[in-house]
């Protein structure tokens, strides 16, 4: 597996090259940086996702000595693995810009946001195809966008205070809210092994 991991690094360095700048750009906006980094991680994981989903590297994929079970771990590990580069990005950045440490609290957040999203995002992707993920969610943007202009919510307003309450949880709370996260990702682990494992090629 780690050779996928690998292969999958290479593939998208050119991408992580690209959007650091970006990132760090965003990130002296002033604006949630736990919102960011769950939008760069996710973005990582579904352009990794993305290049496997390409009729010529699926069926090489299944040529190679590699089981279905390591080519769909290997997109599990690999999300773990990106929203750490992520948040390591955020912690230089709020130590060497901010003169702050982030917090455990702030980090295991993230990680619990990527990997609830990933639970979703990896078996309707494995099922349907990523390209209509991005149709539904461009789609959902839409709706949520007109309903916030008809009923006058602030949506970044609600956003925020809903980080603060999330980081305000004492320790336990927050170790509890991870086990269920994991959980969530486990399960969601094995429903994309199942749907990969019947797809042929």
């Amino acid at each position: 597996m780690f050779n996928l991991l690998k292969k999958d690094f290479i593939l998208q360095k050119n991408t992580m090259i690209f959007l650091l700048p970006i990132f760090i750009l965003f990130l002296t906006q002033n604006s949630s940086s736990i919102w960011n980094a769950l939008i760069f991680s996710i973005a990582l994981a579904m352009n990794a996702f993305a290049i496997d989903e390409k009729p010529e590297i699926n069926k090489m994929l299944n040529a190679l000595p590699y089981t279905r079970k390591e080519i769909v771990s290997s997109k599990y590990f690999g999300t773990l693995i990106y929203t750490a580069l992520v948040v390591l990005v955020v912690f230089v950045w709020n130590i060497s810009i901010h003169a702050t440490l982030t917090s455990w609290k702030e980090a295991l957040l993230i990680f619990g946001l990527v990997m609830l999203a990933i639970s979703f995002l990896f078996p309707f992707s494995y099922q349907f195809k990523s390209q209509y993920l991005l149709i539904g969610t461009l789609g959902l943007f839409g709706v949520t966008m007109v309903v916030a202009r008809i009923f006058d919510l602030n949506m970044a307003g609600t956003l925020m205070s809903t980080f603060e309450y999330m980081v305000s949880l004492n320790g336990s709370e927050i170790l509890l809210l991870a086990v269920l996260v994991s959980f969530v990702y486990l399960i969601s682990w094995a429903v994309s092994l199942t749907i990969y494992s019947r797809k042929v090629f």
